[in-house]
């Protein structure tokens, strides 16, 4: 007798899988022992891979080449049978147990499970359909033979397992399809996401440069404009030296040269104005310049102290014992440079180191006997170690002879002819020495008039024009 005996997935896949390895094995009933080849003998790699490195367009174009191949295998080749059987003919038991009565509508059982002890006719008489399972709790197991044949609709009845599954080879196919479509999808949708950032940042980046550069204009629209500062510095000086300065700024001659930089501007612009500008007449007498000390316009020292043919007059608080040794050394140093110059030789540079150090002691020994004066007292001693400061420094200028022979001498019968000597020589105020501070005083409250009196006509004359 045939037995119908379906394809089984299991069967199928257990006939690919089973690669435990066999022993050699002899034929029995035969004289010569037949070795059957073992499936472990052969090589396989634990680590299989597929095209390691595969694109996804490659994948997605090797997964339709797969389905267009499987479309053209039978169904019933991969144990999937497209025409089930009605009638069930009959049942095959697990071990052999005969083949069961006939039922219309009854079906057999095809099981490989080990516990399967009931007839063939397992669910005969009943309801039922075809089973196709590896499932060791299928129907017909323990007692399922007890009714077996008998037409009871409970036959082959006990604990039934599930079916076996079967996925249509097409589905499988359309579904690998769309898994590509939507790993394809999903490409797109993360390639237009990264053009989308790559977008943005190089958006963030020209926004970043535009305000650098906008910072950079802002501070160089803050930058400090040298020339600017340097004029801006001249006008806050005039406008010290105008409005009551320091009595100490007036006797080293600073507001009177604000005052002078200033006046000669204005007097230089009315001489060619038309009609001519001119400042009020501020008269100046002999014996007020000739207190007045000028030097230079690069010198860096006066002359002022030496004037008396190198005499030094001291102060009572330098004339002291703690001051003597170097306060003599110095006075004949003095008196020996002036004679020099006098008669056109340059001061030798060991007189100039000597006196700079005996210059440096009467300093020392005047901040150590600073406790014992007045503050008065080291005021008008300070001051004269300053003046001779300048008197050394002004003996090595080359120029120093034109302060001795009265060529920078002041001149002028008024403010205005004093400022075109003073232009013309290129000179400038130099600091008062001691006894002169009246004559400065007086000297910078005629400057005020004259510049005051100037720079009004001047306004006006803008104004009328």
């Amino acid at each position: 007798m045939s037995l119908p005996i379906r394809w089984s997935s299991a069967a199928v896949v257990a006939s690919f899988v089973l690669v435990v390895p066999a022993p050699q094995v002899k034929a029995q009933g035969s004289r010569s022992n037949v070795v059957l080849p073992s499936l472990a003998a052969q090589s396989i790699n634990p680590v299989f891979r597929i095209a390691p490195n595969l694109t996804l367009p490659q994948a997605a174009y090797n997964t339709a080449v797969s389905g267009q191949a499987i479309r053209n295998i039978p169904p019933y080749a991969l144990g999937y049978n497209p025409y089930p059987q009605v009638a069930n003919f009959g049942g095959l038991g697990a071990y052999g147990a005969g083949v069961g009565a006939f039922s219309p509508f009854g079906g057999s059982a095809l099981t490989t499970s080990p516990y399967s002890y009931g007839s063939a006719a397992l669910g005969a008489g009943g309801i039922g359909g075809a089973a196709l399972s590896t499932s060791p709790y299928t129907a017909g197991g323990y007692g399922a033979s007890l009714d077996a044949g008998l037409g009871s609709p409970y036959a082959g009845a006990g604990y039934g397992g599930y079916g076996g599954y079967y996925e249509d080879p097409y589905a499988g196919y359309l579904r690998g399809a769309a898994d590509v479509t939507n790993a394809n999808g999903r490409y797109m949708i993360q390639t237009q996401q990264a053009r989308l950032l790559q977008t943005q940042a190089d958006m963030s980046k020209l926004d970043l440069r535009r305000r650098i550069l906008e910072e950079a204009r802002l501070e160089r629209k803050n930058w400090l404009n040298p020339e600017a500062e340097r004029v801006k510095d001249i006008q806050n000086s005039y406008v010290r030296a105008t409005n009551e300065p320091p009595m100490s700024e007036i006797l080293s001659g600073q507001s009177l040269n604000d005052l002078y930089n200033h006046a000669y501007k204005l007097q230089e612009q009315g001489q060619i104005a038309t009609p001519k500008i001119l400042g009020p007449e501020v008269q100046l007498d002999g014996d007020l310049l000739k207190k007045i000390n000028l030097t230079g316009s690069g010198s860096s020292g006066s002359l002022g102290l030496l004037k008396d043919r190198g005499k030094l007059t001291w102060p009572l608080v330098l004339q002291g014992t703690d001051y003597e040794k170097d306060r003599t050394r110095l006075s004949t140093l003095a008196a020996d440079a002036v004679q020099q110059i006098s008669i056109n030789n340059p001061v030798s540079p060991a007189t100039i180191r000597d006196m700079t150090g005996n210059l440096r002691r009467l300093n020392e020994a005047l901040v150590r006997n600073v406790g014992e004066i007045s503050p008065s007292e080291y005021v008008e001693a300070k001051r004269y170690l300053n003046s001779l400061d300048s008197a050394i420094k002004a003996l090595s200028d080359a120029n120093v002879g034109n302060q001795l022979n009265q060529t920078w001498a002041a001149q002028g019968k008024n403010v205005a002819e004093l400022i075109n000597f003073m232009t013309q020589k290129g000179l400038k105020f130099a600091p008062a020495t001691p006894g002169d501070e009246p004559a400065y005083r007086s000297l910078y409250q005629r400057f005020v008039v004259y510049d005051g009196a100037l720079t009004n006509r001047m306004a006006s004359n803008l104004k009328s024009e």
